[in-house]
Order: C-alpha cells, then structure tokens, then sequence
C-alpha cells in the first residue's frame, strides 16, 4: 500500500507538469488553452472586419457641412428699424467643393472644428468642414487637380502650425 501511494505521489507532479491546467479546466467544464487561443482569434478578427468596415463606410462618406456663423448679441440701440421683405427661396445646393483636399484634422463636434478652421484662415488658408462618418474634417486647399494639391501638401508640411497627421483626401475616391 505505501509503493502505491509513493507512486502517485510521485506520478501525480509529473502528469500535471505532462498536461499542464488544461485537465483540470476539461473536468471543470472550462475551455481549455487551445479553445481559449481559438477564441481570442476569433474575436480579433470579428475587430478587425468591424474597423475595415468602419474605415470602408468613412471613406465613401464626404457629405459637405454648412457651417452657420455663431450667432452674436447686438444691443437693440444698433438694430436699424426697416421693413423686411421676404427673401426668394434659395436655389437648390450644388456640391460646389473640389476633388481634393488637405485634411488638418477631424472633430466629433462642428464647433471644435469651427474653431480650428477659424484659425487656419486667420493664418492665410480658407478651410472647408467636410462631414465624413461622425465626424467634421477640417480641410484646405481644395482643387480638381493633383499636382497642385501635392505641391500645397509639401508647402503646408513646412508651415510651423501644420498637425503631424495632415494628409491627402480624394473625394472621388479613385
């Protein structure tokens, strides 16, 4: 009785050094490493469809944002009293925005991406707000065509107060 004891004493350290937790987890109905491994696969490649997906759906989206000005008090003394007419109704949009721009940056709010264009064109470069996703682009330089849009890139890129990120967007995608 004491060799057998001694025996599994002895077997014991090696089986589990032999087949690690994964026997434990088996008989606890837990899944084992390699079922585990198999799982976090799967879900970092469920991730990464989900952020090609998510790039796929921001890249084909360059609806254009109307920017309205903020509006400011002025005290009734300075409001000349006229009469108002009517103004017509405005003509339907037209997508008058170029090909290609200098994106800045991107804000998840318009008035954070109002700001930051206020002060690209107190700088000397008129911005445009495109919306792409949920987000507003702060864009500059807008053209149709490439060459010049590649020479203000290298141009802005050697302005002090142009953003590490500052990149190319063809808004037609090709």
């Amino acid at each position: 009785m004491k060799k057998l004891i001694q025996t599994v004493l002895i077997l014991l350290p090696v089986a589990l050094t032999a087949t690690g937790c994964d026997f434990f987890r088996m008989l606890a109905g837990r899944p084992t490493s390699a079922q585990i491994a198999a799982m976090a696969e799967a879900i970092r490649l469920e991730e990464s469809a989900r952020i090609a997906d998510s790039l796929r759906k921001a890249l084909t989206d360059t609806t254009p944002v109307q920017v309205a000005a903020e509006p400011q008090e002025v005290p009734a003394a300075a409001v000349p009293q006229v009469a108002v007419t009517p103004a017509p109704a405005p003509a339907a949009p037209t997508d008058d925005l170029k090909r290609f721009y200098i994106v800045m940056a991107s804000f998840g709010k318009v008035a954070n991406a109002r700001n930051y264009a206020s002060s690209l064109e107190a700088k000397g470069y008129p911005a445009t707000i495109l919306k792409r996703g949920g987000y507003q682009v702060v864009a500059v330089c807008g053209t149709d065509d490439e060459a010049a849009v590649k020479q203000s890139f290298d141009e802005i890129r050697r302005q002090d107060f142009c953003p590490q990120g500052v990149w190319i967007i063809d808004r037609k995608g090709q």
